[in-house]
């Protein structure tokens, strides 16, 4: 399930000026001007802006319509033509929680599992931690879960320590869940005062 190393990179940053205006676009609420402004992009050769597409599409908003077949359609373009992490995570998403397609637990699991295995992406170990804490497609191990959850945490992402502490509640440790979600949410609290520009800490793709 490793895929091709050399197609798993990071979501493109400001290659180009009009990247940036896109997220100005998206930010101010002008998600019609910003998938124009994506689709402009992918015209002139740059396919990272497929997967850019492909978000506005799932979202929607102001002036764009849901469309998940044109989302993913995108996605895979995307991870064709760019290899795009977030566009192997929301493939998975989207089988999983299954938006325009059949829900596909085997399919979400193999998206995840390439990002986790080639890149380590926080949000992959997240995803698969709780299909081991649900059963789902895997046979459930909390252990598994456990692993995975604070493989999230470790790399600064504080839903891994939310998401423990409900594991714990679901194993009758109700003392610690409460504490493990103090914790969590001092620590989300001190990160949005540090830093706040920074929303990492609750981005779940």
């Amino acid at each position: 399930m490793g895929g091709d190393k050399t197609k798993i990179i990071q979501f493109p940053k400001a290659e180009k000026e009009e990247y940036d205006e896109i997220f100005t676009l998206d930010e101010s609420g002008d998600i019609k001007g910003a998938l124009q402004c994506a689709r402009k992009l992918i015209d002139e050769g740059y396919s990272g802006a497929y997967g850019v597409a492909g978000y506005f599409y799932e979202r929607g908003g102001n002036g764009v319509e849901v469309n998940y077949d044109n989302a993913f359609f995108y996605y895979q373009k995307c991870i064709e033509d760019f290899g795009a992490v977030e566009s192997y995570l929301a493939l998975g998403r989207m089988y999983y929680f299954g938006k325009g397609v059949e829900p596909d637990f085997e399919a979400a699991f193999k998206y995840y599992e390439i990002v986790r295995e080639d890149v380590e992406h926080p949000v992959a170990y997240l995803n698969l931690g709780k299909m081991y804490q649900n059963g789902d497609y895997v046979d459930k191990d909390y252990n598994k879960a456990e692993e995975y959850f604070l493989k999230a945490y470790e790399k600064s992402n504080i839903l891994g320590l939310t998401y423990k502490a409900l594991l714990e509640k679901e194993r009758g440790n109700f003392l610690k869940s409460i504490l493990l979600r103090i914790k969590a949410g001092f620590q989300a609290s001190f990160t949005a005062i540090k830093e706040p520009d920074n929303d990492s800490y609750v981005r779940r793709w």
